[in-house]
């Protein structure tokens, strides 16, 4: 029974911090979620898993058959291209109102 209060206890207390965590926005103290687009190229070369958390999202390029992982790129004129997967978005570094785009490129595997 001690054991049920405790953990009740616990969690609310670490519930205020987790909304507090993410302070960006001057005005509110909490930053803003932003649409993110997904592009996958080319489109049968496999899918995109996202796991949203309460300051970014994270993206991890799944392969179909026949293909394989390349890299991510920014979707920005003379972005770079990011190799590693899966990637995180955070919400926080991005203007609130815009989207970021982001492009799983993907590979033909030579048989």
């Amino acid at each position: 029974m001690f054991a049920r209060y405790l953990k009740l206890l616990a969690f609310l207390l670490v519930i205020p911090f987790v909304f507090l965590g993410c302070s960006k926005d001057e005005d509110e103290g909490i930053c803003s979620r932003v649409d993110v687009t997904i592009v996958i190229r080319p489109p049968e070369a496999g899918t995109v898993e996202e796991e949203y958390y309460v300051t970014s999202v994270k993206l991890t390029a799944i392969p179909s058959t026949g293909y394989v992982f390349s890299h991510w790129e920014t979707g920005a004129v003379g972005g770079r291209d990011i190799p590693s997967n899966p990637i995180y978005v955070q919400f926080c570094t991005v203007e609130p109102g815009t989207s970021v785009r982001r492009i799983a490129v993907f590979e033909k595997v030579e048989e």
